[in-house]
């Protein structure tokens, strides 16, 4: 059992004090899947209160593409020119995200919950902007 506490205690030691360098995780691909990706805006909040619309075919939806590129439309406009384009931004290590359109940018705190949850919080001294709760496009 010593052997066993003793080798256990020289793994941590060394494991702990190895001079590697970790490499930081590269979230681009989680928005996009290394090429397109639907988002559905699930809530839209402020002040503890959810804006979102309750029917599905008002949902606004975000599409994250691998060029970084995005597209925002609502889920029945996603085929007519009613949308708009624009360029997204990641910070890896700040984990921020900036999205600019023609007319307006948006500039977050991005927080990955789950495989299926991503949330995105206004940065501190941005005014006017919602946190935003997004999932992937579900089923219909």
């Amino acid at each position: 059992m010593r052997i066993i506490m003793f080798s256990f205690g020289l793994f941590l030691l060394f494991s702990c004090t190895a001079e590697y360098k970790l490499n930081p995780i590269d979230h681009s691909s989680f928005f996009h899947d290394s090429n397109s990706k639907v988002w559905l805006i699930d809530e839209i909040n402020r002040d503890h209160k959810n804006y979102a619309s309750l029917e599905r075919k008002n949902r606004d939806i975000l599409i994250f593409y691998k060029t970084n590129k995005v597209l925002l439309t609502k889920i029945d406009k996603i085929a007519t020119k009613e949308n708009y384009q624009g360029i997204f931004y990641l910070n890896e290590e700040k984990k921020e995200i900036f999205i600019k359109f023609k007319k307006n940018q948006w500039r977050y705190k991005f927080n990955i919950k789950s495989n299926d949850k991503l949330v995105f919080k206004p940065l501190k001294g941005i005014k006017n902007q919602f946190e935003l709760v997004l999932i992937p496009l579900p089923e219909f």
